[in-house]
């Protein structure tokens, strides 16, 4: 028997196995839905066993979204042949003393970043790998990369872009080992505004592998010592530059969300032991700020030359789902007018009195209910500006190694890209899905971590908050497990329910059961499936046990009027 990962398909699947394969309880396979006659169970047919079993849950996704895993030969072959360019056509810059800064567990690095005082202001320089002139137009290495559009980073495994012998060695930027790159050398004012800037070809040394919580606690915690006894000024420059690009950002009123990232917490044996969900820190605004900047210059730069350019493009929010968070303002009793114009800043002055007005639940959901009115990023070579960053010229430039965007603006840069505006405008489409895909995976696979670790959760009561109504019922996020479940109306004592999506409220017509989105209830653990990332939750009554719901007939009988 087979369960499915869809979460539309319930009930188990009949599986025929051919002679010659053998099936363990556990196992994950492939299988292709075959017709039955007569029988109201389906069958399904066995096609292929998914390889990781150490990593089943991610292998799930990899299936799932048909997810590149294996490099062709000749992509491998030119990999393994690439070596460092000749020292005379690059630039040395080995003596600024360039850090990469990222989380613990990463492996490639493709951004080095360096600030000294200039004027009243700073010189900032942002080093990225030169992957272009590992990976020339067209070659295996660049068919390959245009194929997977970006690395895919789940839980416990990674898909890269390219093969690691350049993703994880020639191209990462090592501390203490020359690497070719791209810099981007910039001029910026006490204000952060950029005042010039202008890219190179060179050969750097970084000084060190900084991670996010080691520059933390130096910028953060009074006389803690600099990281790895690096001199002082490398970290307090970049956090003074980092300031003044800050200010930039408030006055030009980019979008301020304040959401949490999940992330699945792994024991020393590999053991998926905890969802962790973290918020931003100083560390990271550093190099986010530092890699906008880059990025701007990039576009800027192509524009000057008249190249054609691959933009980062970001559309204003459809009027509806803005006025789908009027009414979700209006329950909450926050001010908020109807049929405005809504800039970026405007969306930071809603968050801000709601920050103020609002507790901490309902901050929450406001952040998130803004969230949801933002249109989806994508890549265009026609530019519409980017609305998120309220950016007029925008393209990503700074992570070519898991990133096709970024290697197509390389070698426009560099002067080497030579795709008609007919191919190009088809990579955006393909990327742009790639991107999404990606994404889909990612948060399918810590779904079904998430359920996995609520498994010991089975049959107990636990407190969620209502994060949206649908019109078949709500999803709680269960904060203290890191992930979210569904609660049926079909769950519900029985009763005509009144539902208001837009706002976001299901009321019982007789029964006096409110649920509002933000709000804390109890909910009992009715059942929980990994396969499909997927938690079912059940009432509780007022003897604090299960109220089982009445059979499907009389559940939503509306009254006699």
């Amino acid at each position: 028997m087979l369960e499915s990962t869809d979460r539309n398909m319930r009930g188990e699947i009949q599986l025929t196995m051919p002679s010659d394969e053998s099936a363990q309880i556990g196992d994950f396979v492939e299988a292709e839905i075959t017709k039955s006659k007569g029988v109201r169970r389906r069958n399904a047919r066995f096609v292929r066993k998914l390889d990781g079993a150490k990593k089943s849950l991610s292998a799930l996704a990899v299936a799932e979204f048909e997810l590149p895993e294996i490099f062709s030969d000749d992509a491998l072959a030119e990999a393994e042949k690439a070596t460092m360019p000749d020292a005379k056509s690059w630039q040395d810059c080995t003596d600024i003393p360039f850090v990469t800064i990222d989380g613990k567990d990463a492996k490639d690095f493709d951004d080095a970043v360096y600030a000294e005082p200039h004027g009243d202001g700073w010189r900032v320089v942002v080093a990225i790998a030169d992957v272009g002139f590992y990976v020339p137009e067209d070659s295996a290495l660049d068919r390959e990369a245009r194929a997977r559009g970006n690395s895919v980073y789940l839980p416990d495994m990674v898909l890269p872009m390219l093969p690691e012998a350049l993703s994880n060695e020639l191209c990462s930027l090592k501390p203490e080992v020359v690497r070719a790159a791209i810099l981007a050398d910039i001029m910026i004012d006490a204000k952060g505004r950029k005042q010039k800037h202008h890219f190179t070809r060179a050969r750097i040394r970084s000084r060190a592998r900084l991670t996010y919580d080691e520059v933390e606690v130096y910028i953060t915690k009074a006389n803690a010592p600099p990281p790895q006894n690096l001199p002082p000024e490398i970290i307090t420059h970049l956090h003074s530059a980092w300031k003044c690009l800050d200010k930039a950002r408030i006055q030009r009123g980019a979008l301020a969300l304040n959401l949490a990232e999940k992330n699945v917490r792994f024991d020393a044996k590999g053991t998926a032991v905890e969802i962790v969900q973290r918020f931003q820190t100083t560390s990271q605004k550093i190099i986010e700020e530092l890699m906008i900047l880059a990025n701007v210059a990039a576009a800027e730069s192509l524009e000057e030359k008249r190249q054609l350019c691959v933009y980062r493009t970001h559309d204003a929010p459809d009027p509806e789902r803005v006025a789908t968070l009027h009414e979700i303002c209006h329950a909450m009793g926050l001010a908020f007018a109807k049929g405005q114009v809504m800039r970026a800043k405007d969306f930071n002055h809603l968050l801000k009195r709601g920050d103020a007005q609002l507790g901490a639940s309902d901050q929450k959901l406001l952040h998130e209910s803004v969230l949801r009115c933002q249109s989806q990023a994508n890549y265009r070579i026609s530019n519409v500006g980017h609305y998120g960053l309220a950016l007029q010229r925008y393209a990503h430039f700074t992570s070519p190694i898991r990133r096709y965007a970024d290697l197509l603006v390389h070698r426009a840069l560099m002067g080497e890209g030579t795709l008609p505006r007919e191919i190009m405008s088809e990579i955006c489409t393909a990327i742009s899905a790639s991107e999404r895909r990606a994404a889909q995976a990612e948060r399918r696979t810590i779904d079904r971590f998430a359920a996995k670790l609520m498994q010991q959760q089975n049959g107990k009561i636990v407190s969620g908050r209502i994060t949206s109504i649908t019109r078949f019922g709500a999803f709680l996020e269960l904060a203290e497990f890191g992930t979210e479940g569904l609660l049926p109306r079909a769950q519900l004592p029985a009763d005509y329910y009144h539902i208001d999506t837009n706002i976001g409220i299901m009321r019982g017509d007789t029964n006096g059961i409110i649920l509002r989105c933000g709000e804390m209830v109890d909910v009992f653990v009715i059942s929980v499936s990994p396969v499909k990332g997927a938690i079912l939750l059940g009432w509780v009554g007022e003897d604090g046990k299960l109220v089982n719901p009445t059979p499907p007939r009389h559940r939503y009988r509306r009254r006699a009027r």
